[in-house]
């Protein structure tokens, strides 16, 4: 069963800052008093701290945090923050403790600000001029299990100890799009291979609860997210990440995905409760880079491949709240550029991927066991995808234009490079040279009129040779299934005109 903590992270995030907004405002009318309060008891480095370790299951590190309360826009600076496990130390007062050793910290922050227009709250309006984190780093490890060390890390203190409570469950960050959290299957019970350590989140997440009853479970569920929880009305003209690194370890799918160099800009947030049909929205942009690696052939022979390396930039508008129910549930409609030199697969050929259908096409003389599969971009490659759950739903065909071929996915297709799998409808359209050698065998195979026949059947309408494929599963293990019966159709089509032209 997977549990999504992204909607009650998000809950808890957005009454924290209504909550900090508003007693700002109060401070702001009380005077000196109210401030030197709010300064010793709210937004001080330890009450902060204490509210991150009292909230998740963690230890928490600040270096140093700055108000100013009487600014327009009133300013919140926090600076050196990191996130790990809980430890020994957690139980301390904040100056008894050792230093956090920064190796440690599976989420750090060197800097993050916060500037809220203080008078527009007595208009029932949240305006939120800036909130910017800065050299922001996190790592996730998933165990073979798939929990994830960040879903442990950000779960209720004392969630995976308690006997009634359910099994721990991994909130996930996934990729370069949007959709940054989502959830991981909870723990079965298993031991690691001979010669493999466990994880951290394996070994973080051990216990197991007891079945509830259909009825105690219904009674149990959470309700998600809604919008009139929020209570006001939200304005935010910028809030982003910046110089961001993503590092994940999945041992489960034996991958390993860096991302760096992220930028990620939300603008032009409007949100208002009552009114979600006109105010509903908010407009992001992303560039940055990001390498994912695999490990691909038998268990005893194994090596580590780079499955992608990419350069991307692009953005779109996020609809976050459902404008009937109210309910969170976010839609979003991006489009990026995946730019040329940026690399997908490529580290087999398609003869090594054990496709029955390519006997069948060399009767023909159509032998491509040599190609490559991937390659670098030679060009620019614009993709308009929608993020559905933990997919990402390619929105219209997308075209990939590499030295040997040109690769196209057909709207529909999928992929979900976090849990390495993947649903792909594909065209593979020769480029010169590969048509000009396939050309060449067919006339060889089957005589220079018959030959040209054929190929004039297996050509689409701008006269490049075309196979239709689709492809699902991991996406370290691509074994594509090429269309053999239409490929046979479009050849027997040739012959057939072939024929009557001989008559």
């Amino acid at each position: 069963m997977k549990r999504r903590y992204a909607p009650g992270i998000m809950k808890s995030g957005v009454k924290k800052l209504v909550l900090a907004a508003g007693t700002l405002a109060v401070l702001a009318i009380a005077g000196g008093a109210g401030l030197r309060w709010w300064l010793e008891k709210k937004l001080s480095r330890e009450a902060i701290v204490s509210e991150m370790e009292n909230s998740w299951n963690c230890r928490a590190e600040i270096d140093n945090v700055s108000l100013l309360l009487m600014a327009s826009p009133a300013r919140l600076e926090v600076t050196g923050c990191r996130i790990a496990p809980r430890d020994e130390e957690s139980a301390k007062p904040l100056a008894l403790r050792a230093p956090l050793d920064p190796g440690k910290a599976d989420v750090s922050c060197k800097r993050s600000v916060l500037e809220v227009r203080l008078q527009d709250l007595l208009t029932g309006t949240l305006n939120v001029r800036q909130l910017v984190l800065s050299d922001l780093a996190v790592r996730e490890d998933v165990s073979k299990e798939g929990v994830s060390s960040l879903g442990v890390l950000f779960s209720k203190p004392g969630r995976e100890t308690k006997e009634e409570a359910p099994v721990v469950v991994a909130a996930t960050t996934k990729s370069v799009t949007p959709e940054l959290v989502s959830s991981a299957s909870a723990p079965a019970a298993s031991t690691a291979g001979a010669g493999e350590a466990t994880s951290p989140a394996s070994a973080a997440a051990t216990a197991t609860a007891p079945e509830r009853a259909p009825a105690e479970k219904k009674k149990h569920q959470r309700r998600g997210f809604e919008a009139k929880q929020l209570g006001l009305s939200i304005l935010v003209e910028r809030a982003s990440l910046e110089h961001v690194e993503f590092h994940r370890i999945d041992h489960k799918s034996t991958t390993k995905t860096d991302v760096s160099d992220l930028n990620f800009t939300i603008g032009d947030i409007d949100v208002n409760p009552d009114d979600l049909a006109g105010h509903n929205s908010f407009k992001l942009a992303l560039d940055g880079r990001l390498k994912q690696r695999g490990r691909i052939g038998p268990k005893e022979n194994r090596r580590e491949v780079t499955m992608a390396e990419i350069d991307f930039e692009g953005g779109g508008t996020v609809n976050p709240f459902d404008a009937t129910t109210g309910r969170w549930q976010p839609a979003s409609d991006l489009r990026l550029t995946v730019k040329k030199n940026s690399v997908f697969g490529g580290f087999m050929k398609v003869g090594e991927t054990g496709v029955k259908e390519l006997e069948k096409m060399a009767q023909y003389g159509i032998d491509i066991s040599d190609l490559p599969m991937g390659g670098p971009l030679i060009e620019n490659a614009d993709i308009h995808i929608i993020p559905r759950q933990d997919r990402s739903m390619f929105a219209e065909r997308a075209r990939f234009v590499l030295a040997d071929f040109e690769l196209s996915l057909e709207k529909g297709s999928w992929l979900n490079p976090s849990d390495d799998d993947h649903n792909f409808q594909l065209r593979i359209t020769c480029g010169p040279a590969l048509q000009a050698r396939l050309s060449t065998a067919v006339v060889n195979n089957a005589g220079k009129d018959l030959g040209e026949t054929l190929l004039k059947a297996l050509k689409d309408e701008k006269g490049r040779i075309y196979f239709d494929a689709k492809s699902s599963g991991r996406l370290s293990k691509l074994k594509p299934e090429f269309d053999t019966k239409r490929f046979l159709n479009r050849l027997l089509e040739g012959a057939l005109e072939g024929v009557i032209k001989s008559k």
